[in-house]
């Protein structure tokens, strides 16, 4: 993914979080949400000092 589409992600997910009405119901739900909205800041991050985010099966390899 690109750095915008990345930024994309994470204000959509974000979005979604505050329409979350009842976060004491669905603690889960808004935990979720909070985590993929850091990761696709953090891909944003990545992605603009030139670092390849990859997939699920990239990021479980060792970076050294």
């Amino acid at each position: 993914m690109t750095r915008v589409e990345h930024h994309a992600k994470a204000a959509h997910n974000r979005a979604f979080l505050a329409t979350i009405a009842d976060i004491d119901t669905w603690p889960q739900w808004a935990v979720t949400v909070a985590f993929y909205t850091a990761i696709h800041t953090v891909d944003q991050l990545l992605v603009t000092l030139g670092q390849d985010t990859g997939s699920h099966s990239v990021r479980e390899q060792p970076r050294i």
